[in-house]
């Protein structure tokens, strides 16, 4: 089934840690610059491991076909998939959309000069194919997102109940004066 494109990224930076977030947000025990901090970090760390996979070309995609080899040998062209040094992969940043959500991708309205397209319509047409175009899925960003999920449960989860635990100390603390003698 075809997905629709989105202005935005791929949304794989920590769906556990932005439902978490939401769940908290109104206990006043963390404050929304240490959730929206948190956040940002998971954001940052799957840019990191993404562009870590274009550098390694590690993630066993589908192989060209030959003439599409042949098509860049003749052209002088990268014979990987993701190019490190190219267009695409160099607009992959961290941004903060209009609902403030974290994400890896190009902005909302940002071009792919090449083509023309949206950066987030390529990201996208990588990661899940056309494939009555030719164009497998070679998926980049979901297999990042499992290696993401380790840092967000070990890092930011860690860090949050760090905040929490000291800002409902600074709570307690506050509340003495009142306690009744």
């Amino acid at each position: 089934m075809a997905r629709k494109p989105s202005k935005r990224g791929i949304y794989f930076q920590g769906p556990r840690l932005n439902l978490v977030a939401k769940e908290i947000k109104h206990t006043k025990l963390v404050n929304e610059s240490d959730l929206d901090n948190l956040q940002r970090t998971a954001a940052e760390k799957m840019r990191t491991i993404v562009l870590t996979h274009i550098k390694n070309q590690d993630l066993r995609w589908k192989k060209l076909s030959n003439d599409y080899i042949k098509f860049k040998e003749r052209n002088d062209l990268f014979e990987g998939h993701w190019i490190e040094t190219g267009e695409l992969a160099q607009r992959l940043k961290v941004h903060k959309s209009k609902d403030g959500q974290w994400y890896v991708g190009g902005g909302e309205d940002e071009k792919h000069g090449g083509s023309g397209l949206l950066v987030n319509h390529l990201i996208q047409i990588h990661e899940y194919g056309i494939l009555n175009r030719g164009l497998p899925a070679r998926p980049l960003f979901r297999p990042s997102a499992k290696e993401l999920r380790d840092f967000i449960e070990k890092d930011s989860l860690k860090s949050l109940e760090r905040i929490m635990s000291d800002n409902w100390k600074k709570m307690m603390k506050r509340l003495e004066k009142y306690k009744v003698k």
